[in-house]
């Protein structure tokens, strides 16, 4: 129909821009063809048009377009695009959005811009049903809706360089709507921040409101002391991000937030152009109207923080604020533009730098004196709470106080905030924002936690004490206020107000000692955390008191008696939290030097504060709570007790030192150094130090000098100050979400208090040349007091030995010996290092010492080098003679064993043979030594013939034929002869351990490391086992085979068993991971169950029961390290007991002679503190090994011992229930050298064969 039209009417083509000009001039213009000229394109577009609907319903129009032929066909692109449209009247299909739409509206826009007004209206048209989400035609859509969403915001961006303002404010309501649209399907940065901050315990977050609007219809947020508090509201910003003070973030938010899955229309964002047209359209000088829709377009962006890091480096936070000083406050834009402030510091960090300007903290002072001023109604006071919401982002950086100071914006917000209950008259006070509103709560609450932030700049901080706001907070704790503007508000209301009044009080109250005392603040204090009934408020109250106890307020607080108060409180308290806050405050009180700390003394004294301390020092620090409260009554301790007569004399009165030394043995070592320091001061007391030579150990009753040198041996392997202390329980206490906000670690390192005597010269040389066995004389005590202040455990221990003496008691073993001489070396020792530290520092400044210097220096490292022979020859003694003793103690068992087994033996046969006791005694004897002599001629005559041999070969080459034997060891002794060698011949398949070395050889435990593992003990059950005249089942015989398995790292683990080791692993994961054995235990409890009631042998009832029990034990249990050590003592020492009761069928070992825990481990080494034995019987797997151990009464306490360090398991046949299993554990071992391991065990294992009939009960075969 269009040729027919005239050119250059307003629906016809122009003779210059048709593009068929190249036909005849009457094919266009002038004259109608007889037949009309319809293209092809045009008959597959109708054809297209007027199809199904496939998704592919633009491509006609796309041709239409873009066709050479039709491009300028105008009437008809707008007749068809009319058509078409009316085929989807609620949006597109993501299909038209990757080919289709963005094509058509990229022509309609570019003929919009030519002048073309007829296409005004299809792109206004399409522009907003684009603002429709898009639909799914197709399942396989959802993959390409990124690049749909992606292409719409492309083109849709493209329409604001319209000129025309319908389309450009068209174009940015689509905009607004389709990131709106983003926002409702999938999380906003914003929303995945708040859910972050919440998994964390920061309940401080805000949430998206309603679309479409640029309000807000409140906030609320609060802080409590050292935390953050959240109230609930409703709208916009329901919470507002309020850090704890000076803990910004590291890092910006966007790359910490995790999508719960791949966000693909968040992706389309980013890569859009949307960000960059916004912001160059937001910089223009735009019509009201346009601006208002590009802030608002670009407050729906502000969720992400992609969007809100483009802003900031592009300038758009400086242009918001720009625009925001030329609104009023009850524009609409003012509202959308503080939201994108709000955004971008809760985001992007970093512009809170950016924002502290004098400038742009002036803007939001003018904006809040405006809602203030001249604000009536809710929007209004709505815009008043966000405004101080976000001047509290922007106050978490300390560097913007200032700015809030110089502008006034302080003074504004001290009388808002508290102005009526101070009965002040300013412009800000209107009575109708004043109200118990919820929107006048918030904004109170608001307002009261900027003050606290504020505060920590010191003119802040001047400005608000001086106007009274110290005593409006008081007046909210008093519990006999009665000032209206205070009582209004309802009970949690007020509850909410209180925590934030303590928040401020903490700050302001630090260094405002006067104005603490004006306001009456310790006796308020103290009566609120009394009558308070809140739990988590009065525990506020307790932690400020505790954080002013340590500042001016000190005396404030004593004159109040607070430690009367606090007394009362841990009497009544069951929380160790709560007991710990209020030792701390007593001991800060009572810290120092002066009338008011002995006061507070002299207080703690009268009201049975030592009393009341003492039991608390039985804490066991098996958690860090525990050790943060044992801690804090060392502290106490050292603050209140030392330095006054009467607390010390009533001290030990009460045998405190004895129950110090009873927590030094248990407390971690940062813990042990301020213990030990309190004892040097104590023992500078007669008393003290006679006390503490009664002292014994409650397990193992040794003396006090046992538990210094264990103490010395174990000095270096923690924390030495309380700095590092403070460090590791914070750490330790993130991993394991403990609270540790109240403990302050505040002991430092005392000054050492003189004595009368200390007054006198001391030389420097003084100490060392001091008698060790003699007393101290008086005039050390001035370089003991240099070494106490020092952070040395060692040192302060020699300072102890220095009071009770270094002479030392005959307990001590001969390693203990050893150590004490060490300690006695500890002044020159410390010496010499400072003398290496001198020559290092010396050569590092490359420094050379002059020449009587370098004499002085010389003669020091001589005498060092004396020092040090002496003590090594002092060591090798000490060896010697403990040898000497193994020896001896060696023939004393042996002989014991052998007169009580011939004695039993000589009495069973006496019938038989009808000799006497003292015959057979006498006959056993010789056959005995006869026997001996044998073998031991014919191992020397074999270690002559190969030492003969040896020589020969060895002179050959010109070797020295005496280093043989102990040449290859690295002078390390004589090393064992392999079993293939003639003269092996002992019945446990070892040659016997006979002592052939020289005088001067080495000892034996020089060369433990040298020689290989035992490998004699795989006979011992087999061998059994073949002699017991019964036969034994396979399965048996593999439990009970003792060959090395060679598995693990150590020598000891290699020692084990296939069983054993698989036994070993087993309790390995039961310390590591106690939940992994409760399903075991729930599937041994109902065999157990089934068992007890086929043979009747139990009580089903109580079978459950102990399971039960023992699943209720491993959900409680801590888990503890695994035990790696295995000594191969220890191992003997298990297998020896799984021997016995394995030959007489018992059940336990009581009865058995010198079978005893320590005596067996006594046999093949020395153990040092607790040791226990774990049996089970009749069970054979290694789960069902353990689980069978958990069910026995005692033994879960045992095996989840932290103390236990040491481990060995020993397995073999039992006559009535065919397996037992021996688990052995010790918290302290020390191996005997091989060679006596291997006669010890020998012996043994030839002793109990030898009489395992006689002593043996009958099988159940034989029965």
């Amino acid at each position: 129909f269009f040729f027919a039209l005239p050119p250059g009417s307003p629906h016809g083509l122009s003779e210059g821009s048709c593009p068929c000009h190249r036909l005849e001039a009457h094919s266009c213009v002038g004259t109608v063809p007889t037949e009309p000229m319809v293209s092809t394109t045009s008959q597959k577009m109708s054809a297209k048009v007027w199809g199904s609907s496939d998704g592919n319903e633009f491509n006609g129009l796309v041709h239409l377009f873009t066709d050479e032929l039709t491009s300028c066909q105008y009437d008809r692109q707008i007749v068809v695009y009319n058509q078409l449209i009316k085929k989807f009247p609620d949006g597109f299909f993501v299909r038209h959005g990757l080919f289709g739409v963005p094509e058509v509206m990229t022509a309609c826009t570019q003929r919009v811009d030519e002048g073309r007004t007829e296409f005004l209206g299809p792109l206004l048209n399409l522009l907003e049903m684009c603002a429709i989400p898009f639909k799914f035609l197709k399942v396989a859509d959802g993959l390409q809706y990124k690049q749909c969403v992606l292409n719409v915001f492309t083109c849709t961006a493209q329409a604001l360089a319209v000129a025309n303002p319908k389309v450009r404010l068209q174009a940015l309501a689509t905009l607004k709507q389709m990131v709106a649209s983003i926002r409702s399907k999938e999380s906003d940065d914003l929303n995945l921040l708040r859910v972050q901050k919440e998994s964390l315990g920061e309940n401080a977050a805000k949430a998206g409101g309603p679309q479409g609007t640029g309000l807000k219809s409140g906030s609320t947020a609060a802080s409590s002391v050292g935390g953050v508090l959240s109230a609930t509201g409703t709208g916009a910003k329901s919470a507002v991000t309020i850090m704890q003070y000076n803990h910004p973030l590291t890092s910006r938010p966007d790359e910490k937030l995790r999508y719960s899955r791949h966000s693909d229309l968040h992706e389309s964002l980013k890569e859009s152009i949307l960000m960059d047209t916004l912001l160059h359209e937001l910089k223009q000088d735009l019509p009201p109207d346009q601006q208002a829709g590009v802030v608002a377009t670009i407050r729906e962006c502000s969720y992400w923080a992609h969007c809100c890091r483009v802003l900031a480096n592009a300038g758009g936070l400086d242009r918001v604020l720009q625009l925001m000083d030329t609104w009023e406050f009850h524009d609409q834009q003012t509202f959308m533009a503080l939201e994108i402030v709000w955004n971008m510091l809760e985001l992007n960090p970093t512009c809170r730098e950016m924002i502290g300007s004098f400038h742009y903290v002036s803007v939001l002072q003018r904006l809040l004196r405006g809602c203030l001023v001249y604000g009536y109604k809710l929007k209004d006071k709505e815009l008043r709470n966000d405004t101080v919401a976000v001047c509290t982002l922007i106050a978490e950086d300390p560097d913007n106080h200032q700015y809030f100071f110089k502008t006034g914006f302080t003074e504004m917000l001290c009388v808002a905030a508290v102005g009526t209950e101070m009965g002040v008259e300013h412009e800000v006070l209107k009575p109708f924002m004043q109200t118990i509103s919820e929107e006048d709560f918030e904004f109170k609450k608001l307002t009261w936690n900027l003050l606290y932030h504020l505060s920590f700049f010191r003119e802040n901080a001047f400005l608000l004490r001086e106007s009274g706001v110290l005593q409006t907070m008081f007046q909210y704790l008093d519990v006999e206020c009665s000032t209206p503007e205070v009582v209004r508000w309802p009970t949690i209301q007020l509850l909410d107000l209180q925590f934030l009044a303590l928040n401020v009080i903490s700050q302001l109250s630090l260094d405002g000692g006067r104005h603490f005392a004006d306001a009456n603040g310790a006796p308020i204090l103290l009566t609120f955390l009394r009558e308070c009934m809140d739990l988590h408020l009065r525990n506020t109250t307790l932690r400020v008191l505790v954080q002013l106890a340590n500042s001016e307020n000190r005396t404030a607080f004593v004159d109040a008696n607070a430690i009367e108060s606090m007394l009362e409180l841990i009497t009544v308290e069951l929380d160790l939290t709560v007991k710990r806050d209020c030792f701390q405050m007593i001991s800060d009180l009572c810290a120092g030097e002066g009338a008011d700390q002995d006061l507070a003394r002299e207080q703690f004294f009268h009201n049975r504060g030592i009393e009341l301390l003492i039991p608390y020092l039985e804490v066991d620090p098996k958690n860090l709570t525990t050790q943060h409260l044992l801690y804090t009554i060392v502290d106490c301790v050292w603050n209140a007790i030392l330095g006054r007569q009467a607390n010390e004399d009533r001290f030990l009165e009460l045998r405190g030192v004895h129950k110090v030394l009873d927590a030094v043995d248990r407390a971690p070592q940062f813990i042990q150094l301020c213990m030990l320091t309190c004892l040097v001061d104590f023992f500078q007391r007669p008393d003290a130090v006679a006390q503490a030579k009664k002292w014994e150990h409650r397990t193992k009753h040794t003396p006090i000098e046992k538990l210094l040198i264990s103490l010395w041996a174990c000095a270096g392997g923690g924390p030495a100050d309380p700095t590092a202390a403070q460090n590791l329980a914070d750490f330790q206490a993130r991993q394991k979400d403990v609270d540790t906000t109240g403990i302050t670690f505040s002991l430092p390192a005392p000054a050492y208090r003189k004595g009368p005597s200390s007054t006198q010269h001391l030389d420097p040389s003084a100490l060392h040349t001091l008698d060790p066995d003699g007393p101290p004389p008086g005039h050390a005590l001035d370089l003991l007091a240099e070494m106490v202040n020092s952070a040395d455990v060692r040192t302060k221990i020699y300072c102890l030995f220095t009071h009770i003496g270094l002479q030392g008691i005959d307990s001590l073993t001969f390693d203990e010996r050893r150590q004490l001489a060490e300690i006695r070396q500890h002044v020159d020792n410390r010496k010499d290092r400072m003398w290496e530290f001198v020559e290092g520092s010396l050569k590092d400044q490359r420094c050379e010492p002059t020449s009587p210097d370098k004499d002085k220096m010389h003669k020091a490292f001589e005498e060092r080098s004396q020092r040090h022979k002496k003590l090594q020859n002092d060591a090798d003694v000490f060896r010697q003679k403990e040898y000497a003793w193994l020896d001896e103690a060696e023939r004393t068992f042996y002989s014991t064993l052998i007169k009580r087994s011939d004695d039993q033996e000589a009495m069973a046969k006496r019938t038989a043979t009808g000799l006497t006791i003292t015959q057979a005694k006498i006959r056993k004897s010789e056959m005995l030594k006869a026997s001996f002599q044998s073998a031991q001629n014919q191992q020397r005559e074999q270690i002559a013939k190969v030492t003969a041999a040896a020589s020969m070969s060895i002179s050959r080459d010109g070797m020295d034929p005496g280093s043989f034997m102990y040449g290859s060891l690295g002078e390390t002794g004589p090393q064992p002869k392999p079993a293939s060698a003639p003269g092996y011949s002992s019945a446990a398949g070892l040659s016997p351990a006979l002592d052939l070395r020289p005088q001067s050889s080495p000892t034996p435990d020089e060369g433990l490391g040298n020689l290989g593992p035992l490998e004699f003990d795989s006979l011992d059950q087999l061998g059994v086992l073949d002699n017991i005249g019964t036969e034994i089942p396979a399965s048996v015989r593999a439990f009970a085979d003792r060959t090395s398995a060679g598995l693990g790292g150590s020598e000891g683990q290699q020692f084990l068993s296939e069983t054993e080791y698989g036994i070993f692993n087993a309790l390995k994961t039961l310390r590591k991971d106690p939940a992994s054995f409760i399903g075991k235990l729930e599937v041994m409890r109902e065999k157990a169950v089934e068992e007890a009631l086929t043979d009747q042998s139990q009580d089903p009832t109580t079978v459950r029961e102990a399971y039960n029990n023992a699943v209720a034990g491993l959900n409680l249990a801590i888990p503890q390290r695994p035990i790696k050590n295995t000594p191969i003592g220890i191992t003997l020492a298990a297998r020896d007991l799984a021997l016995s009761v394995g030959l007489k069928g018992l059940s336990s070992a009581e009865g058995l002679l010198d079978m005893g825990t320590e005596t067996r481990l006594n046999r093949y080494g020395t153990v040092e503190g607790e040791s226990v034995d774990c049996t089970c019987y009749a069970r054979r797997s290694p789960d069902e090994i353990i689980c069978q151990m958990l069910v026995t009464p005692g033994v879960m306490d045992s095996l989840f011992n932290a103390s236990h360090k040491y481990i060995g398991v020993g397995v073999g046949w039992h006559r009535l229930s065919k397996y037992v299993c021996v688990v052995t554990l010790c918290n302290n071992y020390r191996e005997k050298p091989r060679s006596i391991q291997q006669t010890m065990h020998e012996r043994f294992v030839q002793m109990t064969l030898g009489a395992k009939e006689q002593r043996a009960i009958p099988s159940p075969s034989r029965a």
